[in-house]
């Protein structure tokens, strides 16, 4: 996969059938261009609607009297239209049943592919990376994870590429959390700046991240704020950018934030974590 995802492919990423590396390409993508994520989005509430609404019209649906009546009418069809043109017609019999079963089925299961207006964010202002993180963590199931290896030696070797890349010391231990399952961590880009992202499952609640990006703001202690319809918790160490993001209510993700703010031990800060770092 390269460049912007094809449909089919964001419908392969909702269906879990991507390689890990073509998923992360289409989370990135995602992370870059806002439209990508909408595109899931709609695509993914499509899947659902459609899948949905077929389950009854499928088991009730006279199909063999739905072709017959069509097969008749498309022999109809073509002996009128070669009684006026001279010829037959070049639609065809085949044609025609398939385009009077796609208005069967646009019929009865239309108004589930009308999307509404996607929605603004709830916060305006600061912080427009996390409005971006928000638009694709709220595509996040427990499913997206189901497939992702628990294997220990993988996840270190994820946390420590993505703390090289923050200038944190991240392992195991250090983003472990009490009734959070830790699944994966990755580095995307928003605006050429890298965000590590680590994902944890909830038994409750679902998925949460962790998010953290290169920052020049002052520090901050940890606010709430609801993005996407998604509750985040987010601070800064004077360094990076940090937020906490899922269902979970705002006290529990506040907790979290207030751990992670403290726990998380940093390197000496060097060079390159300034690269392209915003004020956040």
């Amino acid at each position: 996969m390269s460049g912007t995802p094809t449909d089919m492919e964001l419908v392969a990423y909702i269906d879990g059938e991507l390689s890990q590396d073509d998923r992360v390409r289409v989370e990135l993508a995602m992370a870059a261009d806002e439209g990508v994520a909408v595109r899931l989005a709609a695509l993914s509430g499509a899947t659902f609607g459609i899948r949905k609404a077929f389950t009854p019209l499928l088991s009730e649906a006279p199909v063999d009297r739905m072709l017959a009546s069509l097969g008749d009418i498309a022999t109809k069809s073509e002996q009128t239209h070669a009684r006026t043109a001279g010829k037959a017609t070049t639609f065809g019999r085949r044609g025609l049943i398939a385009a009077g079963l796609a208005l069967v089925v646009l019929g009865g299961v239309g108004d589930h592919l009308a999307f509404a207006p996607r929605p603004a964010p709830d916060a305006t202002g600061s912080g427009h990376w996390r409005d971006i993180v928000a638009s694709y963590v709220r595509l996040y199931t427990p499913e997206t994870f189901a497939n992702v290896s628990d294997d220990i030696a993988l996840q270190t070797r994820q946390l420590q590429a993505v703390g090289n890349a923050m200038s944190l010391r991240l392992d195991p231990q250090a983003i472990a959390y009490a009734g959070l399952q830790f699944k994966q961590a990755q580095l995307l880009h928003y605006d050429r700046t890298p965000i590590a992202e680590l994902n944890y499952l909830d038994p409750r609640y679902g998925p949460m991240s962790l998010c953290i990006m290169p920052s020049t703001a002052a520090p901050s202690a940890p606010e709430a704020e609801t993005r996407r319809g998604l509750n985040v918790s987010y601070w800064n160490d004077g360094h990076r950018a940090f937020m906490v993001i899922g269902l979970q209510p705002p006290s529990y993700l506040a907790k979290v934030a207030q751990r992670f703010g403290t726990t998380l031990a940093a390197f000496p800060v060097g060079q390159d974590i300034g690269k392209g770092a915003k004020s956040l």
